[in-house]
């Protein structure tokens, strides 16, 4: 039975088109579909081993739709469609690309504060990200507004409260680290306040600098098998 899906599993799985998500037996599969001329996206664990999609995939589930039922007419996130069943959901596919293909020198200071102000609007109606780091979780227009995307690791607190002042420091941390790298001569105090509070992580630090050694032995190993020139 379609929980307010404006088409049916059936239809569904007719029209769509090729997974575009990693196929991993843990991830659920996200399939372009056209509905009614609208462009979307159905993200969906129904192709998942059974014991998987019924447990951790339908908690998901329920989570990233209650998310998006709660940002519903906030612009810059994707419009909710509702579901087949409780292992899906469908929201509106954005024509935009993610962060990650993007140089530095192509993002300015006005568009960060475009990203901040969206950010802000999703803890004002208790909704916090979690995943902004992922820079492919963060999409520009044609028009060069941002979009957020996933909301898969989101959390929604009660408006106001004080778990939802500290549960927002994820977010705005990520947001911080986009102005220090695209619009550093913007860095307001708050901004270095929260990055500091980042870089006391010690797990987080560690991490990093695995991460960066990791970079540097495949740039190593690149150049050692670059063919050289006879002497």
């Amino acid at each position: 039975m379609p929980r307010g899906a404006p088409l049916t599993r059936e239809e569904f799985t007719a029209r769509a088109g090729a997974n575009l998500s990693p196929e991993r037996w843990y991830k659920p599969e996200v399939r372009p579909v056209e509905i009614r001329g609208v462009a979307c996206l159905v993200k969906d664990f129904r192709r998942r081993p059974w014991f998987w999609r019924t447990t951790a995939g339908r908690f998901v589930i329920a989570r990233e739709a209650t998310i998006y039922r709660a940002l519903r007419g906030v612009p810059g996130v994707p419009p909710f469609f509702g579901q087949f069943d409780e292992e899906s959901l469908i929201v509106g596919r954005i024509d935009a690309r993610d962060l990650s293909t993007f140089r530095v020198k192509d993002l300015d200071a006005a568009f960060i504060d475009r990203v901040a102000a969206l950010v802000d609007s999703l803890h004002v109606r208790g909704v916090v990200h979690w995943d902004l780091r992922q820079r492919k979780n963060v999409l520009v227009d044609v028009d060069g507004a941002p979009w957020l995307i996933d909301f898969a690791s989101g959390v929604r607190f009660p408006v106001g409260s004080v778990a939802l002042r500290w549960a927002r420091i994820p977010d705005l941390s990520a947001v911080a680290k986009l102005r220090e790298k695209y619009a550093p001569e913007s860095l307001t105090d708050a901004d270095r306040r929260v990055l500091s509070l980042d870089r006391l992580r010690p797990f987080r630090r560690a991490r990093k600098e695995r991460r960066e050694k990791a970079h540097a032995a495949r740039r190593a190993a690149r150049q050692a098998a670059r063919p050289h020139p006879p002497a």
